[in-house]
């Protein structure tokens, strides 16, 4: 540098220049005012803004009550937090963690704890060159890049190093490993008990898996029935038929019967629909018109809405052969429904349109021999305006 640094905080990203005071939605500002619009938000991290008022309000209201506890008490938010996240990604159990390379970190000693706990001779774990890891000492070793690592050598071991995407590198050293435990009669004996344990477990799973599908399934039906009740569809039944497919040899088996299975299990579940009393239930799929398909997953939805990981839920042309009362508790449904989802809806019907938020106003037109479709965002005024042509029977939009 060429002249003396000011800053008491090490220069890990080099000289920082750009100073912001505050930050209020995707903008930041600095002390002058000037503002900036904010593609970053940080180094690999979520862009989510800046200031908004309910996560201040929550903060505020936390900041008054407790800031931290040793990770040896219980905390009810982050069991709740990890509770949630559970629910909605593949996993059981959560580790918290500060940062990216603490995550990597972690991972490392999962991978090294669990094959020494099986008493596996696995002692290296394959990288790839580009990669950056963190800057710890055990992501630095990991990730083998001069530029980060360079002043820390010798660096730990354990780590292969290959270049990104070249399968046969994966291969090569995958191959390695194989061949080493070709003539491992002790090994061979292993696995073939693991994949016995595997059966026996998968197979205890999926039978109780089978037995809750079938309880379930019964509260279920009755559950979406009065939901299709509310959107003006009385009378319809809805069954799920719960099936498995039968095979000559199977480690799965019921009643005698070797069953086929699958990555969720062992049954086929297909849902059937009555539109009508007395009429026969028949596949969903065979039978229902596109309207009343658009209803019953909003009546499926609006059961599973508290659990559903899904957060956008699109809904084309759900007022299909409604009108009135009918599409007065559609809208209504949506409404409800997007409390906890983000909801689009493609409609016809100015009841509907007139419960959304935020209105897009589909044009189709043709010019010369083309034709064009055209779309814009209207504010409240114009809203009100399309709406009422709605009404009338003359427009076709989003809401």
């Amino acid at each position: 540098m060429n002249k003396k640094s000011t800053s008491y905080i090490m220069p890990t990203y080099g000289e920082r220049e750009l100073v912001f005071s505050k930050g209020k939605g995707c903008y930041l500002y600095t002390p002058s005012g000037k503002k900036y619009l904010d593609f970053a938000g940080g180094i690999a991290v979520n862009s989510l803004g800046h200031c908004h008022p309910k996560l201040v309000n929550v903060l505020k209201k936390q900041s008054e009550t407790l800031w931290h506890t040793s990770n040896l008490y219980k905390n009810n938010n982050q069991e709740l937090f990890a509770e949630e996240l559970c629910k909605k990604t593949f996993a059981d159990k959560v580790f918290f963690t500060n940062s990216g390379a603490e995550a990597i970190e972690c991972g490392i000693k999962v991978v090294k704890s669990y094959w020494n706990l099986k008493n596996k001779r696995k002692k290296n774990i394959i990288t790839f060159n580009g990669a950056f890891h963190g800057r710890t000492f055990a992501a630095l070793s990991a990730q083998k890049n001069k530029k980060y690592s360079e002043g820390f050598t010798p660096l730990l071991g354990g780590f292969k190093n290959i270049p990104f995407n070249d399968e046969a590198a994966l291969i090569k050293n995958i191959n390695k490993e194989i061949e080493s435990l070709k003539d491992n009669k002790q090994f061979k004996y292993n696995i073939i008990n693991e994949i016995r344990d595997k059966e026996k477990l998968y197979s205890a799973k999926a039978i109780l898996l089978h037995k809750k599908r079938q309880t379930k399934s019964t509260e279920l039906s009755k559950k979406i029935v009065m939901s299709m009740s509310n959107l003006n569809m009385d009378g319809a039944r809805f069954d799920i038929n719960i099936d498995q497919d039968e095979v000559d040899e199977s480690f799965v088996k019921i009643n005698g019967r070797s069953i086929a299975g699958y990555s969720k299990g062992i049954d086929k579940v297909e849902f059937y629909l009555s539109a009508n009393p007395g009429e026969p239930s028949k596949p969903l799929s065979s039978v229902a018109s596109g309207g009343e398909i658009s209803r019953i997953m909003l009546a499926i939805k609006t059961v599973f809405q508290d659990i559903d990981p899904v957060q956008t839920l699109v809904f084309d042309e759900i007022d299909s052969g409604i009108s009135g009362k009918a599409a007065e508790k559609v809208s209504m449904h949506l409404v409800q429904l997007a409390k906890k989802k983000q909801v689009i809806c493609i409609t016809h019907l100015s009841q509907i349109a007139n419960q959304a938020q935020n209105h897009l106003h589909i044009k189709k037109y043709v010019n010369g021999k083309k034709t064009y479709v055209d779309f814009e965002y209207l504010d409240q005024s114009k809203s009100s305006e399309v709406i009422q042509e709605l009404f009338i029977g003359n427009q076709t939009y989003n809401a």
